[in-house]
């Protein structure tokens, strides 16, 4: 009796372990396709921008001039006197058929909101009185990120066909403004600005 348990006992063993290594196979093709395509267009804002309920966005007063190279924006901007201001208009559109999160912004942001303290929130000059942000619309409503690291958090997502606007803001301060006790003079009078933004796009998870 000993002996036939035993017997018994290896035969369920073996065809135990017969199942648990048993091997499925499933053989076929997985095929993903699309079309991760984005496009960037920059523009002086030469005229007064309305956003509705009585908000308006005056026209630049300085002039200036802008450029893409790929993902790289650079805007530069004569300004004349203290309170001169230009604005540029860059609109990324996903043109693609993968919808599209913004993941990093680098820009030439280099202090806080408090405009002292080092961040990303502003771009100020005391030497100059030169001063530089941007804000962010998508169909034309303010996306609420002040700075490039708040703006990284909020996943802006363009699906196909969607577009959004980074409104850049160069402005040549008033002593006041900054709590400066006098004008910095420039040598010849008027004031060169450059700010840049760097938009890293990646393919959405989703």
């Amino acid at each position: 009796m000993i002996i036939i348990g035993v017997i018994a006992l290896i035969l369920v063993v073996a065809v135990g372990y017969a199942i648990f290594s048993d091997t499925l196979t499933i053989s076929g093709t997985a095929t993903a396709q699309g079309d991760f395509n984005l496009s960037y267009a920059c523009e002086f804002v030469d005229e007064d921008i309305s956003w509705g309920e009585d908000q308006e966005t005056s026209a630049s007063t300085g002039t200036g001039s802008c450029q893409v190279e790929g993902n790289e924006i650079t805007t530069t901007s004569k300004l004349s006197k203290p309170t001169d201001f230009s604005i540029f208009k860059v609109t990324v559109t996903n043109n693609g058929s993968i919808p599209a999160v913004l993941k990093t912004v680098d820009s030439s942001n280099n202090v806080a909101s408090n405009m002292t303290d080092v961040g990303d929130v502003f771009y100020l000059d005391k030497t100059t009185a030169l001063f530089g942000y941007y804000e962010v619309r998508k169909n034309n409503e303010l996306i609420s990120a002040n700075g490039d690291g708040a703006l990284e958090e909020a996943t802006v997502t363009l699906q196909t066909g969607e577009s959004v606007d980074f409104y850049i803001y160069n402005m040549w301060m008033d002593s006041d403004m900054l709590g400066l006790e006098s004008q910095p003079e420039l040598s010849n009078g008027q004031a060169t600005m450059q700010y840049n933004m760097t938009l890293g796009f990646e393919q959405s998870a989703n």
